[in-house]
């Protein structure tokens, strides 16, 4: 389930992203990074990378893994010489509906780039 950084963020569950990044994003999330559902991801991307975003999380939803996601242009103005204050501040992960009987996750953090 996703943390809704800030009320501007957009929910990145009801984001549309075209159906070829569903290959991709389940490549990244299940081989390269191997999130396994007892973990906890980040999500950190920005406007122009919405829908590769969407696409991750999707794929996160489908393992039932614990997830959050920040906007950055919902969080400062671009550009963004250092992390913006209140980030330190706003960490408070949601499981998602298939999780949240599981035990105490790991960490993993993901950057849409």
């Amino acid at each position: 389930m996703v943390d809704q950084a800030t009320p501007t963020a957009p929910d990145l569950r009801t984001t549309a992203f075209p159906p070829e990044f569903t290959a991709g994003a389940r490549n990244a999330v299940t081989t390269c990074l191997r999130i396994q559902p007892s973990e906890k991801v980040t999500l950190i991307t920005d406007e122009r990378c919405l829908t590769i975003a969407a696409s991750l999380v999707a794929e996160l939803e489908r393992i039932g893994c614990t997830w959050s996601a920040f906007v950055l242009e919902a969080l400062a103005p671009r550009p963004l010489p250092t992390s913006p204050p209140q980030s330190s501040k706003i960490w408070s992960p949601r499981r998602s509906a298939s999780s949240r009987s599981r035990s105490s996750p790991t960490s993993s953090t993901a950057v849409c780039r």
